[in-house]
């Protein structure tokens, strides 16, 4: 059937195709929990294709990991983080999606592992710009240097979404409940650096 819907020359069935293999490489590194475990043949088996396909579409192992992965960030990780109005709710909202998506996170590990730039950082300097549009209205303290506050925020979602469970069992307290503290206490702490009022930097 693959075979077929390549012979058409159809960029719709080439997409679909290539979408295929993809989820099939996904599938492969969850399922072996080991990221260099990751095979060709494996890949090839678990989407019903030959290896040859495969190579057609992506030309090489590394280049099928780095695709596959940063499709799945994008579908299961950005795509989950809408514009939102201040620091602290953007906080609150990072920290829900890092709950919900931990296959995500862990992808987006294994990219900046690897040292491939992650659309998570697609927002950066927007957002820091907002950040200093808000102290320039007085409700973020001047004090705050708008992309450190940022590099803090992704890097205490991304450690908590990779190490939840495993902080949940050393202290031994149920997953939700230290979700919750940890939110509480991180949207606290992002709004120790506002003033009064409802800060937005322009995301919407």
């Amino acid at each position: 059937m693959f075979r077929e819907e390549c012979n058409t020359g159809a960029a719709f069935d080439q997409d679909k195709t290539a979408a295929l293999i993809e989820d099939a490489a996904i599938t492969v590194v969850q399922q072996s929990g080991v990221f260099c475990g990751l095979s060709i043949k494996n890949v090839a088996d678990t989407a019903g294709v030959n290896r040859g396909l495969v190579y057609h579409y992506f030309g090489s192992r590394r280049r099928l990991i780095v695709e596959s992965l940063s499709r799945y960030v994008d579908k299961n990780l950005i795509d989950q983080l809408p514009p939102v109005s201040s620091a602290a709710c953007l906080t609150r909202r990072m920290l829900q999606v890092a709950c919900e998506q931990y296959e995500a996170f862990r992808a987006l590990a294994m990219l900046v592992t690897d040292g491939e730039r992650t659309a998570l950082l697609t927002p950066a300097n927007a957002i820091r710009q907002g950040f200093e549009r808000d102290q320039e209205r007085g409700v973020l303290r001047s004090d705050v240097n708008a992309a450190a506050l940022y590099s803090v925020i992704i890097a205490l979602t991304v450690g908590y979404a990779l190490l939840r469970r495993q902080l949940a069992g050393r202290f031994d307290v149920p997953v939700l409940e230290l979700d919750d503290e940890v939110r509480r206490l991180a949207t606290g702490m992002v709004e120790g650096f506002t003033f009064s009022g409802s800060p937005s930097f322009g995301l919407r």
